[in-house]
């Protein structure tokens, strides 16, 4: 059964490396300045841990996921399982309780070679609703 608890300031070189780790295997790098995104997402992370929860298995950290407000939608913004407990369902059991507890329609922006994530959020119902780049997409799902 997985719990949760709102992130620390413990957790912040945590989530910046996962995060790190998603744009180094699907941005192309050569098009922005990558100490400047670096930076700022890790102030960014900083800024907003509080809105971050760590979700545990058997009160062993096993990831982490963000949702936000934005404009009478919800953002999810990061939803992270990490690497030995990938593949075990954990990132479904998230999706479906970030959904069960909402009705706003959401949202959320991917990399568009993260083919894994796609079709998870695939199975869920989240369409594909715009192309941002050669490398970002972004993906909707009405929950009314």
């Amino acid at each position: 059964m997985l719990t949760y608890q709102t992130a620390t300031t413990n957790d912040i070189e945590a989530i910046y490396l996962l995060n790190k780790e998603n744009m180094d295997l699907y941005e192309d790098l050569s098009s922005l300045d990558y100490d400047y995104v670096l930076k700022y997402l890790y102030h960014d992370i900083a800024d907003h841990i509080d809105t971050y929860q760590v979700v545990y298995l058997d009160h062993q950290k096993v990831g982490y996921y963000c949702i936000e407000e934005v404009d009478h939608q919800l953002e999810i913004i990061d939803l992270y399982i990490l690497e030995p407990y990938r593949h075990l369902g954990l990132g479904k059991q998230v999706l479906e309780k970030i959904i069960q507890e909402t009705s706003l329609p959401l949202f959320l922006y991917a990399f568009s070679k993260n083919k894994g994530a796609i079709r998870l959020y695939e199975r869920f119902g989240f369409k594909i609703t715009e192309v941002l780049s050669p490398t970002r997409i972004k993906m909707e799902k009405d929950c009314l």
